[in-house]
């Protein structure tokens, strides 16, 4: 969708029954669901499973260098998510913006997908 020297955005496909698999974070990522779904995620570490359900619109925020767990799309629909990928270091945009959007109250931090 959008690839430059600062962000690359793309839409993730999630089909049901697939797994995504575990894999180390290499930028700091903003998440946006754009449909209603539920899926387990799975701690890459320890194997422990939770079942998450999101709503069409909810934000995460996920810090570089975090490992990602793996997920698996329990529902019966594919469903879509928007991958924000922040090249440039958070602060910068902190710096640029005057405001954080790790704290800002309509993201979350949720950082267990």
């Amino acid at each position: 969708m959008i690839d430059n020297p600062r962000a690359r955005v793309s839409e993730v496909l999630y089909p049901p029954g697939v797994r995504r698999e575990s894999y180390m974070r290499s930028t700091d990522q903003i998440v946006v669901f754009l449909d209603d779904c539920t899926f387990d995620r799975i701690d890459a570490e320890t194997g422990a499973v939770l079942h998450r359900e999101r709503k069409s619109g909810e934000v995460l925020w996920h810090a570089k260098d975090e490992l990602a767990p793996v997920l698996v799309n329990t529902g019966e629909r594919a469903f879509r998510t928007l991958l924000i990928e922040l090249r440039d270091p958070i602060e910068d945009y902190v710096e640029n913006a005057g405001r954080d959007p790790r704290t800002a109250p309509s993201a979350g931090t949720d950082s267990q997908e």
